[in-house]
Formats: structure tokens, sequence, C-alpha cells
């Protein structure tokens, strides 16, 4: 009989160890899965982040050169291009931080949390 006890204790040692094993890799594999899920979400968020603050950041640096400099066209020009790039650079940051809520919103639902 002990035998047969050894057998069925290594037989039951053998089989909780698959199923961890098994349970972890389940756990990886939708792990990875929602990453991927987020990933995709957040790509979808792009937008035109830069676009739209370079616009505004433009209309802005024109506006204040051109009340600043008396109506001279180089400043009216410099504003703008200020405006533009300060804008295109906030914008950019802008659109970071709505990829990264995106990704993060994205994944947690994946995960039920």
């Amino acid at each position: 009989m002990k035998p047969i006890l050894n057998v069925t204790l290594a037989a039951l040692l053998a089989a909780s160890t698959l199923a961890i094993a098994v349970s972890d890799a389940n756990a990886m594999s939708r792990k990875r899965y929602c990453q991927s899920y987020a990933r995709r979400a957040a790509a979808h968020v792009q937008g035109d982040h830069v676009a739209g603050g370079a616009a505004l950041g433009a209309a802005a640096g024109g506006v204040y050169g051109g009340l600043t400099g008396g109506g001279a066209a180089s400043n009216l020009i410099t504003g703008l291009a200020l405006g533009a790039v300060g804008g295109g650079i906030a914008g950019a940051v802008a659109g970071d931080d709505a990829k990264k809520e995106a990704y993060w919103n994205a994944y947690h639902d994946c995960l039920g949390y």
C-alpha cells in the first residue's frame, strides 16, 4: 500500500504544480493582451493636438506681436512664429497626457479594475 500512496502523492504534487503554472501563464497572457489592447486604444487618441496647439499659439502670438509692435510687420511675424512653436510644444505635451490617460483607462478596464 505504501507504493500506491507514494504514487498518489507524487501525482497530486505534479497536478498542483501544473495547475499553478497554467494559472500563472494565463495571468501573463491576459496582462499582455490588456497591454496590447491599451496601446491600440491610446493610438486612436492621437488627434491633432500639435497642429491645434500651433494654430492657437500662432493666433495668440500674432495678436500679442501686433499689439506690442505698434503695427510693425516684423513683430507680427515674430509673434506668429514664436506662438506657433510654443503652441505646438504645448499641444504635444497635452496630446501625450491624453494618450497616457487613454492607455491606463483601457488597461484597467481590460483587467477589470
